[in-house]
């Protein structure tokens, strides 16, 4: 059971990560838009056509062909959603649904479980709501897959506008109801607990965990492209993590464009103003070693500065 549950975790802070990264991603790409729409606008406002504006002139032009409002021939399209409630849910084995997925069966249950009360949608006059279990399975799988929206579409029977609403939704749901739970630096037993984990099985006294830097690829951004162009030759962003002994991340910060160092993330972190202020890694655990009274550290590569609690590698 204990080795189902690391699984799970597991699986659950991978999911976490990606939707970090889709959220950070998106948020670039509506800054983007926001900047091209107020171009726009003034180009729109600084090309008057006799005295109209662009907007003013299209009616115009619309009520001079005579046309009226078009009346919409179809209201819904029909779609179909078997390959997700016929072959998906009563067909699929483990294994099957985690090469689709990218988790286990049971732990898409625990998510399911979990995030009910914030994914759920009442039905309508017009039409039944989407369910919880259908919803996150599409969020899940355009975040493990990457296919296109009109992929993903089809197969659960829904609109492209719709996969991309749910996508959202879930990726919020899971910042706000499962970050807090599971993905906290250790304190009180945790902490204990990592620390001895570190020094039994990788044979590192005095370790509360080990920090490190990824530069994620990204496409290009079309603004400010040169400050995520990174030192090894492509577009990213970085994410810090700190992990404990069993390789599971207690900390991360994302967001920063690849070509800021390392060492300025850390000191931008949570993890860095925690630890000088002294909460994060409380002094009551130092141990004597050898005659000398060793406090906790957390591990880091040669990228790092020099600090109190911080043992270069």
């Amino acid at each position: 059971m204990a080795g189902e549950a690391e699984a799970c975790l597991l699986e659950i802070q991978q999911m976490m990560f990606i939707i970090f990264f889709s959220q950070v991603v998106q948020n670039q790409r509506r800054q983007e838009r926001t900047q091209r729409r107020r171009r726009l606008r003034r180009i729109v406002r600084n090309r008057r056509v006799l005295g109209l504006n662009a907007a003013a002139l299209a009616a115009a032009i619309a009520i001079a062909d005579g046309g009226g409002p078009v009346e919409r021939l179809v209201w819904t399209k029909e779609r179909s959603s078997q390959w997700w409630e016929h072959l998906v849910l009563e067909t699929y084995s483990n294994f099957e649904f985690y090469r689709r997925f990218r988790m286990r069966k049971d732990t898409f249950q625990f998510l399911v479980n979990d995030l009910q009360h914030r994914l759920y949608r009442r039905d309508t006059w017009l039409r039944h709501a989407i369910p919880v279990p259908q919803r996150l399975a599409i969020a899940i799988y355009w975040l493990a897959s990457g296919d296109l929206l009109r992929t993903v579409a089809d197969l659960f029977g829904v609109s492209e506008g719709s996969v991309c609403n749910i996508v959202l939704d879930v990726c919020q749901a899971v910042v706000d109801v499962l970050l807090p739970r599971y993905l906290t630096f250790p304190s009180g037993e945790r902490l204990r607990e990592t620390v001895q984990g570190y020094r039994e099985k990788w044979g590192f006294p005095q370790c509360g965990g080990a920090v490190d830097g990824s530069h994620i690829p990204i496409e290009a951004p079309s603004e400010g492209r040169t400050d995520y162009y990174n030192r090894k030759g492509f577009y990213s962003i970085i994410l810090q993590g700190v992990a404990d002994h069993m390789y599971r991340f207690t900390d991360i910060n994302v967001g920063w464009p690849g070509s800021v160092h390392d060492a300025r993330v850390l000191r931008n972190s949570e993890v860095f103003q925690r630890a000088e202020r002294g909460t994060l890694l409380p002094q009551e655990l130092a141990r004597e070693i050898d005659g000398t009274n060793i406090p906790v550290k957390l591990l880091g590569d040669a990228t790092y500065p020099h600090l109190n609690w911080l043992l270069k590698a």
